[in-house]
């Protein structure tokens, strides 16, 4: 029998967790795909309020606190992809906002961020 090859933390490439994203990938275009479940006005917006997110990092952020930072927002952009606010604009920008506020207001760091763009998908 033959053995599986793993990866680096001895996962196969079978468990690797897919794109939880239904758009293009990021690694292709460098921008947050927000999936199919927006307009191209809303996804630009979503792609804008994500890049001033990483603007606001002080000091900037390292490789895997963005990476994290990213595996935090694409979850959280799959879990509300179906919801929006009573005035009608992506629920996805309230998470946005409260990590914003997080970093660029309270100076706190990738952790609270993470924490922040992930507090209402339990709930979701």
């Amino acid at each position: 029998m033959a053995k599986a090859s793993t990866t680096k933390g001895g996962r196969t490439p079978s468990d690797k967790q897919p794109n939880r994203l239904t758009a293009s990938s990021t690694a292709r275009t460098g921008q947050p795909a927000v999936g199919l479940h927006y307009n191209e006005a809303e996804a630009k917006e979503i792609a804008r309020q994500y890049r001033i997110l990483l603007r606001a990092f002080k000091p900037a952020l390292n490789k895997e606190e963005k990476r994290l930072v990213r595996a935090a927002f694409d979850w959280s952009v799959d879990a509300h992809r179906d919801m929006r606010r009573k005035s009608g604009e992506p629920y996805i920008l309230h998470p946005i906002a409260v990590a914003q506020i997080c970093i660029a207001e309270m100076g706190l760091g990738p952790t609270a961020a993470i924490c922040a763009l992930l507090h209402d998908v339990v709930e979701d």
